[in-house]
């Protein structure tokens, strides 16, 4: 009985080892959301589904790019609930508490700063959309290049 213990525990280590260094060998995923794109819905209701489809459409175009799309569905109390957990393990507690009780709308958040970006409606066009999206984006790439810039130092000198 000791001996099959023994073997249990070893295997159970050596396939947790085994997975530890599959992980360690990988390389490092760097992918964490630039933007991050709440769509509050609720069933029922026309100008939710409008918006959804709209977004459906648009989360398509984004599907390689560090956009997460969260749904936080104020539908029934467990719903909201679970909406509400969601939201704030994501650090957008504020988001929750200032659109909770707007359904058909979607706020692009910037993920390092929690600032809104953009609060669309089913009114919205997809175009409007994906271009807050890009805009949100690009302007992240702008500010990356203006820190890359700053760490090489000015090279405005060349010539006078």
């Amino acid at each position: 009985m000791r001996r099959l213990l023994i073997g249990a525990l070893a295997l159970a280590l050596g396939a947790a080892v085994t997975v530890v260094v599959a992980q360690d060998n990988e390389t490092p995923d760097d992918s964490y959301p630039r933007t991050v794109v709440v769509t509050f819905r609720t069933d029922g209701h026309k100008a939710c589904k409008d918006l959804e489809a709209k977004v459906a459409k648009v989360r398509a175009q984004f599907e390689d790019k560090d956009v997460l799309f969260v749904t936080a569905d104020l539908t029934s109390r467990a719903s909201r609930h679970q909406a509400k957990l969601l939201l704030n393990a994501l650090s957008l507690g504020e988001i929750w508490r200032k659109n909770s009780k707007s359904p058909d709308r979607c706020v692009l958040v910037g993920a390092d700063t929690g600032e809104v970006l953009k609060s669309l409606t089913s009114k919205d066009s997809e175009k409007d959309l994906t271009e807050a999206i890009k805009k949100s984006l690009q302007e992240d790439e702008d500010e990356g290049m203006e820190e890359d810039s700053d760490e090489g130092g000015s090279e405005k000198g060349c010539g006078g």
